[in-house]
């Protein structure tokens, strides 16, 4: 019960994903409703590559389950609020990965490549090979050492 005038008003929920809700109304000697609208707060965030061959396919999977992929340098996505962590794929390039926090306000994040390391052989792997190696040498230099003697003694 209010007298008459006008009174500003706010009204929030505790939910960080949507956004308090701000109006007013006038009293004018009769009771009055009005209807509250809340609505998701919705920032975008920018996600911008470096370091990939022009034309170059990437992808970003987002902990909310959106994957997306570009061909150019850029993916835009529309998120509520909140904190998502994200992974940058793409072939023969380093996964990058990080995290951002939305909190009704855009983002953009750089997101840079780098070539993956190639694969190396393991040292023993590399030692057991010269072994193999030596050995084949060795049986082809017997093998045919014996065949000479026996076409010899012919």
């Amino acid at each position: 019960m209010e007298p008459n005038g006008s009174y500003a008003y706010t009204i929030a929920t505790s939910n960080h994903e949507y956004g308090a809700y701000f109006s007013s109304v006038t009293v004018n000697g009769s009771a009055i409703s009005t209807t509250v609208i809340f609505r998701q707060l919705i920032s975008t965030v920018t996600f911008t590559e470096s370091g990939l061959p022009s034309g170059s396919t990437w992808y970003l999977n987002l902990s909310d389950g959106k994957t997306l992929s570009s061909n150019s340098t850029t993916i835009t996505v529309s998120l509520v609020n909140g904190t998502y962590s994200y992974t940058a794929t793409s072939n023969g390039f380093q996964n990058k990965t990080g995290s951002v926090t939305l909190n009704d306000s855009n983002q953009s994040i750089t997101i840079t490549f780098t070539r993956a390391s190639p694969k190396t052989f393991p040292a023993n792997l590399s030692s057991n090979l010269i072994y193999i190696a030596v050995g084949v040498v060795a049986a082809v230099v017997i093998i045919g050492a014996a065949g000479y003697a026996i076409t010899r003694k012919k």
